[in-house]
């Protein structure tokens, strides 16, 4: 009887060492997922539809490997110099993405420090820094975009973000609401997928 139950504590040992390295394997293959993501290509990780544009957040990496999350602040902006002269809003796709960071971590810590943004006063300006898109869809060289709190017109604040575009000058909004939806998305996100985050 003894013998028995040696047998059967040795053979339930075996299969928790054989659980135990397959869980181990597999960890080792989830966590290279993150590594692996093709270059050049984004990975969207939350998305959403408000003040009549897309938002997103997303991870990309570049030729040199280096990895980052972006906020896109939406593919649809206006002109200003088409607004100043022409007195009408001339629209053409465009898109300016803020970078968060090279890790979640990062990112979740930028996209709180943007959420902050709207608790000063209206006109302050900050500077954050940023891709445009090219026209393939990739990310293009580093810029800068100047982020200035402004009074909605119906109350409360947005953010306004003026960036660079060739020769010309690109303008889009941010609420306080799309920011915190695209936070909450990107939260439950990493928890579906943890092994794509870094």
């Amino acid at each position: 009887m003894e013998g028995s139950h040696l047998k059967l504590f040795r053979h339930v040992h075996d299969m928790k060492r054989i659980l135990l390295l397959a869980v181990t394997a597999m960890m080792t293959v989830l966590n290279g997922n993150a590594q692996n993501i093709p270059v050049g290509i984004r990975m969207e990780v939350a998305e959403s539809e408000g003040d009549k544009s897309e938002y997103s957040i997303f991870t990309y990496k570049d030729e040199d490997g280096s990895f980052g999350y972006y906020l896109s602040l939406g593919r649809i902006t206006s002109f200003l110099e088409a607004d100043e002269i022409l007195g009408m809003s001339v629209e053409n796709i465009k898109e300016m993405c803020i970078c968060l960071g090279s890790t979640s971590d990062e990112a979740f810590a930028a996209l709180d420090s943007i959420i902050d943004l709207y608790n000063l006063e209206v006109e302050t300006s900050v500077e954050l820094q940023g891709r445009t898109t090219t026209d393939g869809g990739r990310l293009g060289e580093p810029t800068t975009s100047v982020c200035t709190v402004k009074k909605k017109p119906l109350g409360g604040k947005r953010l306004e973000f003026l960036f660079s575009c060739g020769s010309r000058q690109g303008r889009v909004y941010l609420t306080k609401s799309v920011v915190k939806e695209l936070r909450m998305e990107f939260r439950m996100d990493k928890r579906l997928h943890p092994s794509q985050h870094r």
